[in-house]
């Protein structure tokens, strides 16, 4: 981090990270104890400086969220009136090795200046009136890599729905065979969505809604399945009756697969679509 400037006042010696999550993590080097004078007259001083930061995921569209790693720096001395902090736009820049596994970097830095009103005194007198802060944000945008979407949890999902959609099309003469096929569907898809959901949020995520809409196919399969079983038993497996059944297995398979798969990219498209907006 480097900072150019002019006047008396110097902005490194009153400089806070405001996100920082523990300011005795944080290790700041200057490079020279005296700011260099350069030959437009300004003041010029660089800095390292290593920590932990935070930042409040928005977490609505995962796993096919973006996010975006913020570092905010403000004085901790000087109000608005006294010193302004302006980003460099086009000379801040991203190492081109910096990398997060998982995820697709953007190739550059988002900056932006802020304000930070405290809306107090602090104490002080109130002809004072209330101080404004300068601030500067610096942020990398990233995208959570979609094969991790692909194969780690649309792929084993769809071979257990494809697992219980495939009852609908055994002989109805073999009861026990369809009626366990999406029963055993629907408990692989609990447990496939507690491997994969994240930690308690208090919204529902994408994901979530796709394990819904995966419940809700198993389990009208499985009613299509009940209801074949009691009809073919009525019948005591009357080969008119099976047959009627299994016509309307066929539309009802044809049907719940438009349906399921229409649904998840709908949500896929729609969580998508907002997180390259935002």
């Amino acid at each position: 981090l480097w900072m150019r400037w002019s006047g008396d006042i110097n902005p490194v010696d009153s400089l806070e990270f405001v996100n920082a999550v523990d300011e005795s993590d944080l290790t700041v080097k200057v490079s020279t104890t005296e700011p260099r004078l350069i030959s437009s007259g300004e003041k010029v001083q660089d800095l390292k400086f290593q920590g932990r930061f935070y930042e409040p995921f928005n977490m609505t569209h995962y796993p096919l969220d973006s996010q975006r790693l913020n570092i905010v720096v403000e004085s901790d001395r000087y109000p608005i009136s006294k010193l302004v902090f302006v980003p460099d736009a086009t000379g801040s820049g991203l190492d081109a090795q910096f990398a997060v596994p998982g995820w697709n970097v953007s190739n550059r830095i988002t900056t932006k200046a802020l304000v930070h009103t405290f809306g107090t005194e602090f104490g002080y007198p109130a002809d004072s009136g209330v101080d404004s802060y300068s601030a500067a944000l610096f942020a990398v945008s990233m995208d959570r890599s979609h094969s991790q979407m692909i194969w780690k949890i649309l792929l084993p999902l769809f071979l257990v729905l494809v697992t219980a959609w495939l009852a609908l099309l055994v002989n109805p003469a073999y009861p026990e065979i369809r009626m366990a096929m999406p029963a055993t569907a629907l408990l692989t898809a609990v447990f496939l969505q507690e491997v994969a959901k994240l930690p308690w949020t208090s919204t529902p995520v994408t994901l979530d809604r796709i394990y819904v809409v995966a419940f809700a196919s198993i389990v009208v399969t499985l009613a299509l399945v009940i209801w074949d079983v009691q009809e073919v038993r009525r019948s005591s497996g009357s080969e008119a009756a099976i047959l009627r059944v299994q016509k309307r297995d066929i539309y009802g398979f044809v049907v719940t697969v438009i349906v399921s798969l229409g649904l998840i990219s709908l949500l896929i498209y729609s969580a998508l679509s907002s997180s390259l907006l935002s």
